[in-house]
């Protein structure tokens, strides 16, 4: 069990919570907790339970500050069994350099994004990278 001290965005205040993370007979659990509320999410793999948790989060318009909820963050296929999601940006192929924890804090919520808005930056990050690759 790993346990993570966040905080959370309602719009208006910072509220100081916690994210238990733990692997469980090839499960991944998360529960994050604040004093208001409390989530939680489940999936095979770490970042896909950090979204199903997350759709509950974007219904409500509350933002968890952590990397795996980042706008430019978002895991390859050998990361998702992973707690590493690459920072992306666009026109660059991401590295091992790139790799962040996605359970790590961050404290800019203006880089936090709706699940829909961090997959459109995903896919249009890949679009990027294609081009990219084609000028080589």
């Amino acid at each position: 069990m790993k346990k993570f001290e966040l905080k959370l965005f309602d719009g208006k205040n910072y509220l100081p919570s916690t994210l238990v993370f733990e692997m469980e007979g090839g499960m991944a659990n998360i529960t994050f907790e604040c004093s208001a509320h409390k989530f939680e999410g489940h999936d095979n793999y770490p970042f896909s339970a950090l979204l199903n948790m997350r759709k509950e989060l974007d219904e409500r318009g509350l933002k968890i500050l952590c990397n795996g909820s980042r706008l430019d963050v978002y895991p390859s296929g050998a990361a998702l069994g992973s707690l590493k999601a690459y920072a992306l940006k666009m026109g660059k192929v991401a590295t091992r350099d790139d790799l962040v924890l996605i359970f790590d804090a961050t404290d800019d919520v203006s880089k936090i994004a709706t699940i829909d808005e961090q997959k459109a930056y995903y896919r249009k990050w890949l679009d990027s990278v294609r081009s990219y690759r084609k000028d080589l």
